[in-house]
């Protein structure tokens, strides 16, 4: 048997001022998602775009639904032994990095 939790999930869409938050906190310095090409400065420097995304969000949150599209990832394999007799195409000589287009929100 499953016991209750401890903390409520807030099941309320998430709040500009949420998002907002979220968004700085996020680092500058990483490249943009390769599936949409956005920089976070971007939406760090853009009130509208926050906005939208904010809207995009609770539309999406209210909906139940999750677009087929925020399903998606890109992998990157980076070569992580540099021996040139060992050939990069071996799934052993490589990590991968998958990204996602999302964000992740914690409950208060």
């Amino acid at each position: 048997m499953l016991h209750n939790p401890i903390i409520e999930f807030d099941l309320e869409p998430p709040a500009y001022r949420q998002i907002t938050n979220i968004i700085r906190k996020m680092k500058t310095s990483g490249s943009p998602c390769p599936l949409d090409q956005i920089s976070i400065i971007s939406f760090k420097r853009c009130p509208y775009l926050r906005t939208y995304l904010t809207e995009l969000i609770q539309a999406v949150w209210l909906s139940g639904s999750v677009p087929d599209e925020w399903k998606k990832a890109c992998t990157i394999l980076i070569n992580k032994k540099n021996d040139a007799n060992l050939p990069r195409e071996l799934p052993s000589n490589n990590s991968s990095i998958r990204t996602t287009e999302s964000i992740h929100f914690k409950s208060p």
